[in-house]
C-alpha cells in the first residue's frame, strides 16, 4: 500500500520498498524496508478476527505476567479499530476492525516512542485499506 510504503519511507529516511513475504488462503505478510527501518504488516481475513484478537491479547498477556517480562503485556490503545495493544518489547502492534486481524512489527534501532508512532500510521493505513 502507497501509504504505508510512504510512512515507512519517512520514517527511514529514504526510499522505501514493499515486497510480499508469504500469502496462503486469508493471510498475507508484506515487508516494507527503508534505511535503518523495517515493518512486516500481516493482514488475517479470516473468521472471527475479533475473537482471535483478544484470546491473542489475554494470552500475550498472561506470559509476561507468568514470565516476569512486563515489557511484553499488552498496552491498550485508544483510537485504533475496534481494538488495539502495543507490546513494547517486541515492538509490535496487534488490532482488528472485526473483519482482519492486523499484526504489525516495527524492526528499528529508532526509540520505542517513533516505533509505536510508526507502527499507529501502518495500523490506519492499513485499516482504511
Amino acid at each position: 500500500m502507497a501509504e504505508v510504503r510512504a510512512a515507512v519511507g519517512r520514517a527511514g529516511g529514504g526510499a522505501s520498498d514493499a515486497r510480499v513475504a508469504s500469502s496462503s488462503p486469508g493471510m498475507t505478510t508484506c515487508v516494507y524496508t527503508a534505511p535503518r527501518i523495517a515493518v512486516r504488516v500481516l493482514v488475517d481475513t479470516n473468521p472471527q478476527a475479533e475473537q482471535r484478537f483478544d484470546r491473542a491479547v489475554v494470552e500475550r498477556d498472561q506470559n509476561a505476567i507468568w514470565s516476569s517480562h512486563h515489557g511484553r503485556a499488552p498496552r491498550l490503545l485508544q483510537g485504533i479499530g475496534e481494538g488495539a495493544d502495543w507490546f513494547p518489547d517486541d515492538r509490535n502492534l496487534l488490532t482488528t476492525d472485526g473483519r482482519a486481524l492486523i499484526d504489525i512489527t516495527v524492526h528499528s534501532p529508532r526509540s520505542l516512542a517513533r516505533a509505536l508512532r510508526l507502527a499507529k500510521q501502518v495500523a490506519h493505513a492499513t485499516l482504511a485499506h
